[in-house]
């Protein structure tokens, strides 16, 4: 029985052990919203560790009433044997009563001679020897039915100890796949408000293209100027935080592609976003699911017939008006973060006969 109880001690701790990992885990993520799922995911592990320990107590609490039934049956069978020994020695008293205190001379004066009375003294010597030991039998049985009462009472209180773990641990297990489900519709929740921005962002980008593509059918053609390179548009920060083409994009998480290149690093809000080259504004405008505060600049046609034009998005603010002419390196806005953005950073595109292209083939050089 001890061995089935260290057993099961070992068994249940071990539970313990990783239901403390489990727990460690899930505290860890909950400092990040964006780990719903693996939230949800290491809660249903420790659901499945709670309810390992229900089943250990479970089976445990069933161990030991099975026990405690064998033990009542045993100390049902020792009462049994103990009334039959307590009434053969009852009999026995009664015939030590009768027989008086001299049992001795008696026994003499009975004998027919001596070698009678020596036998006869031998028998008495035995008879002595059954009462001890009727009595002896007596007491280890009483003995042993009180031993076996105490275990009875011990591996009850055991079997309590337990059913009080198992309440606490079915508590557990409710409050927790009351959490699952909570989790799980604020991933819904999430994902429904996440359809509903990757909608409206794909609704404003559809938005600026078509707007992009009417205002470059409909500009006048000015003389291309940009034969030695544009210009970089955000002197003093290089670091490209998103390249030119396919990429999952940070806020729907599709899949798509990302039309020019991310500049950004430590400082950049507010710093000057310079026209890449000589040309007209054509767009000076806000859209609120795409760019932001966007300029989009037409640098002219060149020898080739092929048409130029530049688009900076997420600006703080722009200081440029349609049909303004700029020159190459006029201060154009500010970098910002408005629009669909993740942080302050430039979005900057060349857009060569409407079609975009990626801007780091069209520099002389980056620094």
């Amino acid at each position: 029985m001890e061995n089935e109880k260290r057993a099961f001690e070992q068994e249940l701790q071990n539970a313990r052990n990783e239901a403390k990992r489990i727990e460690q885990r899930i505290n860890e993520l909950k400092n990040s919203k964006a780990k719903q799922e693996e939230i949800k995911e290491q809660l249903e592990k420790q659901i499945e560790n709670t309810r390992q320990q229900i089943s250990i107590c479970t089976n445990r609490i069933i161990s030991i009433q099975n026990s405690i039934d064998a033990l009542q049956s045993d100390i049902e069978a020792k009462n049994k044997e103990f009334d039959h020994i307590k009434e053969l020695f009852k009999k026995r008293l009664r015939c030590m009563y009768m027989s008086g205190a001299n049992g001795q001379l008696l026994i003499l004066l009975g004998a027919d001679d001596f070698a009678d009375y020596l036998a006869r003294t031998e028998l008495t010597r035995c008879v002595a020897e059954y009462d001890n030991a009727l009595l002896l039998k007596i007491t280890k049985i009483v003995e042993s039915i009180n031993q076996t009462k105490s275990e009875v009472e011990k591996q009850k209180q055991e079997q309590v100890n337990l059913k009080k773990t198992l309440e606490q641990k079915q508590n557990q297990l409710n409050s927790q796949v009351s959490e699952v489900n909570q989790i799980i519709r604020n991933i819904n929740s999430q994902t429904s408000e996440l359809n509903a921005k990757k909608q409206e962002y794909e609704n404003a980008i559809r938005q600026v293209e078509k707007k992009i593509e009417e205002v470059l059918q409909q500009i006048t053609a000015l003389k291309f100027n940009g034969t030695v390179g544009f210009l970089w548009p955000v002197p003093g920060y290089y670091i490209i935080t998103s390249p030119f083409g396919m990429r999952v994009h940070p806020i729907t998480g599709t899949y798509r592609m990302h039309n020019g290149i991310d500049i950004s690093g430590s400082g950049i809000l507010g710093k000057p976003i310079l026209a890449a080259e000589d040309g007209q504004v054509v767009i000076a405008s806000y859209n609120a699911g795409g760019y932001g505060n966007y300029v989009m600049i037409n640098h002219g046609k060149d020898d080739s017939s092929n048409t130029y034009a530049t688009l900076y998005g997420h600006m703080t603010k722009y200081i440029v008006s349609v049909g303004q002419t700029v020159k190459k390196g006029d201060v154009i806005g500010y970098v910002g973060s408005t629009g669909a953005s993740t942080g302050p950073h430039l979005h900057f595109e060349i857009r060569v006969n409407g079609t975009p292209q990626n801007p780091m083939n069209y520099f002389n050089k980056v620094k």
